[in-house]
């Protein structure tokens, strides 16, 4: 993988609600050739290429939790060691509402959690962080899910509900499947787009590209950082990182970026580069092991929504 390949990802938005919310559109080879200044043709075949490798495994709608009543956080946490990574693995496999664990190179390991108020929240973290051994994990990231201020109807659930898992689908095939008019399906699926309802994403699998290193890096700044520190290390990653956030609590660093490396020797290289950039004090960085989705839950509740709501269109 080069770097164009890594600004297709980029632009196609692999986490939710990072960026904007964006539909079916987003993952289309001519939107992201607009967005990139190459031509569509260029922008099918690297995407080609990556889907055949099994570093885009698919394509995901992710719909806004909160239609759901639900917040979502991800907290980065620390045990004291690895020496019981399976039995804290095991705990915190039980833990309801985890949307995903990432594990690290190391003792850490991140968990998106999500819940519907805060004591249900703190008592969540608290059992994991009871497993881990770590007495107090801090808020690492935040899901930016917009506010909803309308209720979805049955029609836009089954419409998640068809483009979950295949969300590359084109909208005529959806429409078919679903038994309604094209343009009524487009309609319905527009307007969730519009107002933040959905995130289509695409389905990383990083580990089958032979000799790609996924990982996060950490940048602290100087006090004498300036409102350009970021942007300097942005573009110093611009062939590299996927996404880059301001961590919830300075105790992770004040930007983080999830970045691809393409060999063990190249991480040192682009910490340190990092390291080099007027206003950052250090950079610390995290190679990933293992991620695990823990959707299934979502799927349910998808269900239910469609169950109980009225069928208006």
């Amino acid at each position: 993988m080069d770097g164009l390949d890594i600004r297709i990802l980029r632009a196609m938005g692999p986490v939710p609600y990072v960026a904007r919310e964006i539909g079916v559109d987003a993952v289309r080879p001519a939107h992201l050739a607009r967005i990139l200044g190459v031509t569509a043709e260029t922008v099918r075949d690297r995407i080609a290429r990556m889907e055949s490798s099994g570093v885009i495994a698919g394509y995901d709608v992710i719909p806004n939790l909160r239609h759901f009543g639900l917040e979502a956080t991800a907290y980065l946490v620390r045990p004291p060691d690895e020496s019981h990574r399976e039995l804290i693995r095991a705990a915190v496999g039980h833990v309801e509402g985890l949307l995903e664990v990432t594990y690290f190179l190391g003792p850490e390991f991140c968990v998106d959690l999500s819940y519907q108020s805060a004591a249900q929240r703190d008592r969540r973290m608290r059992a994991i962080a009871e497993a881990a051994g770590d007495p107090r994990p801090v808020p690492f990231m935040g899901w930016m899910m917009p506010p909803v201020a309308r209720k979805l109807t049955a029609l836009d659930w089954r419409i998640i509900r068809a483009l979950r898992g295949r969300a590359k689908r084109s909208l005529v095939d959806v429409s078919e499947e679903l038994g309604v008019g094209y343009r009524t399906a487009k309609r319905h699926h527009d307007r969730m787009v519009e107002e933040g309802s959905l995130f289509v994403k695409p389905k990383l699998d990083p580990g089958a590209e032979p000799g790609l290193v996924p990982f996060a890096l950490l940048v602290f700044f100087t006090p004498e950082a300036d409102s350009e520190t970021a942007a300097r290390v942005r573009r110093e990653l611009d062939d590299h990182f996927l996404f880059a956030q301001v961590p919830l609590s300075p105790q992770y660093g004040h930007l983080s970026a999830m970045v691809f490396a393409n060999a063990v020797r190249h991480v040192e290289d682009l910490r340190q580069r990092c390291d080099r950039v007027p206003g950052v004090d250090r950079v610390q960085a995290l190679v990933l092991s293992e991620i695990e989705a823990r959707t299934d839950w979502v799927d349910d509740l998808i269900e239910t929504m469609i169950k109980d709501t009225t069928p208006a269109f």
